[in-house]
């Protein structure tokens, strides 16, 4: 899909490139401005809301809410995120970058996410959660929108349940779990998920661990697994912020089209007992 024109109704014209970004209270930033942005189809340009138009083919009317724009060249991800009118959606930047008239976005589903971050100390409020948070930053890239994080202790029965309320409650299509999944006493994150898992993925946890050895020989002694629960992929991940986000980085690639095989059936999620 290519943008046919982008236009400033501030300035009243047509810039070839703009930056995006997302300024510190939330609001869209074009250019180092605070603007509105919308999508338009050609030939309905409404000035009485006034911002940047990017104006779309035809073709892809009426936009669906609950979807992206996603610029894999620029970088660039905009949630459509309210419908104005028949042909008018508001966008929300959800990842900053350049976009310009030769780009070609793609219109993809958000990926709703959810957090779990597994550690004694950080449940007891006696470590900081670093890698709960770089893990939300590195999913953004692809698409994503963090509907709940949570930090639980070492148990499975505190896993398992979180696990249960999040699928019930938000019908997630992924779940990153950080932590547990080493060899001590205390690491029970894998038998777990495996309590109540439908089905696993061997090939993510193996090549998580094959890809990471690169970086240090001890990756092999992780037992970081991914398991589809109720067509959620659930994927545990090491507990520290380097070793996560190095296990995540190298499955990122492929993540979104997982979640779209997993989702795509025909019968209602939430139903785990």
């Amino acid at each position: 899909m290519k943008i046919l024109e982008i236009i400033d109704t501030f300035e009243n014209s047509a810039p070839k490139i703009c930056y995006i970004s997302r300024g510190i209270n939330g609001s869209c930033s074009v250019n180092g401005n605070s603007i509105d942005m919308f999508a338009v189809a050609p030939g309905f340009l409404d000035k009485q809301n006034q911002g940047i138009y990017m104006v779309l083919p035809r073709e892809n009317f009426p936009l669906e809410t609950g979807k992206t724009l996603y610029d894999s060249h620029g970088g660039v991800i905009l949630d459509i995120n309210e419908k104005v009118s028949e042909n008018t959606y508001r966008l929300t930047v959800n990842q900053a970058g350049f976009i310009c008239l030769s780009d070609t976005l793609d219109i993809i589903h958000i990926i709703k996410t959810c957090i779990l971050t597994v550690s004694d100390k950080g449940s007891r409020g006696e470590r900081n959660d670093t890698s709960g948070p770089a893990l939300s930053d590195m999913i953004d890239s692809i698409g994503s929108d963090i509907i709940d994080a949570k930090i639980v202790p070492d148990e499975r029965s505190a896993i398992t349940s979180t696990i249960k309320q999040w699928i019930n409650q938000y019908c997630p299509d992924v779940i990153l779990v950080t932590g547990g999944t080493g060899l001590s006493s205390r690491d029970v994150t894998p038998e777990a998920l495996r309590s109540i898992s439908d089905s696993e993925i061997p090939g993510i946890g193996e090549y998580m661990r094959i890809k990471t050895s690169e970086f240090t020989e001890r990756s092999i002694l992780s037992r970081s697994s991914a398991h589809i629960i109720d067509r959620t992929l659930v994927i545990s991940l090491p507990g520290s912020k380097k070793g996560s986000t190095q296990c995540l980085g190298v499955i990122l690639p492929i993540m979104r089209h997982a979640v779209d095989i997993i989702t795509a059936r025909e019968t209602e999620c939430g139903t785990s007992s």
